[in-house]
């Protein structure tokens, strides 16, 4: 049940700024919400309220990645410019 609280976070993140998005956490929730998503269908009895509930916390998670990682694109700190790199 208190995973749930996650998801809604997660939501109410989407209209917080992007540049306050922590790339790392992001990652390491959203794996874990892959992580069990599987778990739940391979433990007898399957359990289909683990597997939502952690269904939902990956793909809010991975709309948030993808919200940072399109900012950090847009400001170039993803992959920096080639200009300072001396060339022979």
């Amino acid at each position: 049940m208190c995973k749930w609280g996650l998801v809604l976070a997660s939501i109410k993140d989407l209209a917080r700024p992007a540049e306050f998005l922590s790339i790392e956490q992001i990652l390491a929730i959203g794996a874990t919400g892959f992580i069990y998503s599987r778990f739940a269908m391979v433990i007898i009895p399957k359990n289909y309220t683990l597997l939502s509930v952690n269904f939902f916390v990956a793909i809010t998670q991975s709309v948030q990645l993808i919200r940072a990682l399109h900012y950090k694109h847009q400001q170039g700190e993803l992959f920096p410019a080639n200009d300072k790199i001396d060339k022979p």
